[in-house]
């Protein structure tokens, strides 16, 4: 009778864990966490469980930092990046907790943003890394960084996964999963995005930039805990001897023009970096990254492409390696946004607001440019969006009405933008029902 007693509790855990693992292998998609989890394990056993430089944060660091580029410009063995997306101050505590407690680690970077301790919260971000946690690390996380509402997502995989209970998608699981397995993880999740073997995203894309709305850094709205957990993690560094390096991956241009006081939030992180001892650059201040770093070499808006991302890590390591060197680093920065601004003469990107009433439409452009500069328009008109006739010369004017009474079903607009000096502008097309 005692025997049972005990062996009952041991059969239903067993039968629990092996539950799930059956539930999982129907039901858990396959994404990045997939491949980070076992190849962040590989590479590290490869090394004596050593790791040199891990970095941490959110897409733009996860897009932007080529591990291979840092072991080959550093003389390094093993360099990961641990950054996904959206990934939130508190997801990066853990994650570089975690990686310091299984893997001896020397230098850890984390990628910071202009809004990245603004208040706000997202589960889908904060269970990305939870995934990759050890249970101690993600019992501690969900307990310290979870609201109750989010507990459902946090602990119950298949809750999470819910619609994925169908019969097409547990197929199309199970031959993704058995795939990978079969050939050791080689191959890599499919076009336009190479998941490489070190955590890092290469993508083939290159976006059109278009001209968002104004945003603005608020200071008013920096969240006292994440400034805390930011201090947190210069502790952990400390305690564990890992050097710390802060840094900003680099946007698009027209990102950095749309965002208000921009400066000020890149001027909280230097001055928490100097009281700290750390160092911390803004890689949007690259010089000359208008002639290197064009909008041809963004993945989207907010992101650099595979090509860009080679360009920017290549210099990004230029630098580190001659601080982990003791040398003294390039002077390869703009001062700040005002100086990088100085150099920008180009027309940064531009927006049409169109409507159509009684066959008039009305036009208005609206344009990004440094102060100063007061751009040049011309607007063109094609039935076919083939072959455009312009319906103006290069105007300053921004606010036009134009008859389109001789257009069945679709007109569509050509807008190009130049400087005064006749630099490189912008383009974009609208397709407008009549």
């Amino acid at each position: 009778m005692r025997k049972e007693k005990i062996l009952q509790p041991v059969f239903l855990l067993l039968f629990l864990i092996i539950g799930r693992a059956f539930v999982l292998l129907l039901i858990e998609p396959v994404d990045y966490s997939i491949y980070f989890n076992r190849i962040l394990k590989d590479r590290a056993a490869e090394n004596g469980n050593h790791i040199n430089m891990v970095f941490a944060g959110a897409s733009r660091t996860l897009r932007t930092f080529d591990p291979d580029i840092f072991e080959e410009e550093i003389g390094l063995d093993r360099v990961f990046n641990a950054a996904s997306g959206l990934q939130p101050i508190e997801a990066s505590y853990y994650m570089l907790k975690e990686v310091i407690s299984r893997y001896h680690l020397e230098y850890a970077v984390l990628g910071v943003s202009w809004d990245g301790l603004l208040r706000g919260n997202n589960t889908l971000a904060k269970v990305i890394v939870l995934d990759r946690l050890s249970i101690k690390n993600r019992l501690d996380f969900i307990r310290n960084g979870f609201r109750q509402r989010e507990y459902p997502d946090a602990i119950s995989l298949c809750w999470r996964f819910r619609n994925n209970f169908t019969a097409e998608k547990i197929r199309e699981n199970i031959l993704e999963k058995i795939t990978l397995e079969k050939n050791g993880y080689s191959e890599r999740l499919s076009m336009p995005d190479l998941y490489e073997d070190n955590g890092f995203i290469y993508s083939y894309l290159a976006g059109d930039i278009p001209n968002y709305g104004d945003i603005a850094y608020e200071p008013e709205k920096i969240d006292p805990k994440k400034e805390q957990i930011l201090e947190n993690i210069v502790q952990l560094c400390e305690e564990n001897h890992v050097r710390l390096f802060l840094v900003s991956a680099p946007t698009t241009v027209m990102s950095l023009y749309r965002t208000a006081d921009y400066q000020k939030a890149v001027d909280y992180y230097a001055e928490f970096a100097a009281a700290h001892g750390l160092d911390y650059v803004n890689l949007n201040y690259l010089r000359g990254r208008e002639e290197w770093l064009g909008d041809h070499l963004m993945f989207d808006f907010n992101h650099v492409n595979g090509e860009g991302a080679e360009l920017v890590s290549r210099k990004y390591a230029e630098y580190l390696n001659a601080l982990i060197h003791d040398q003294e680093p390039p002077d390869m920065f703009y001062a700040d946004l005002a100086d990088f601004q100085s150099e920008v003469h180009r027309i940064i990107a531009i927006r049409g607001d169109i409507s159509i009433t009684d066959l008039k439409a009305k036009v208005r452009i609206i344009s990004r440019q440094t102060d100063g500069i007061t751009p040049l328009f011309r607007i063109s008109i094609s039935p076919d969006d083939e072959t455009y006739t312009p319906l103006t010369d290069w105007t300053e004017q921004s606010d036009f009405e134009f008859d389109v009474s001789a257009y069945k079903d679709t007109v569509h607009f050509l807008i190009e933008a130049i400087s005064p000096t006749g630099e490189p502008g912008c383009t974009i097309k609208y397709h407008m029902p009549v």
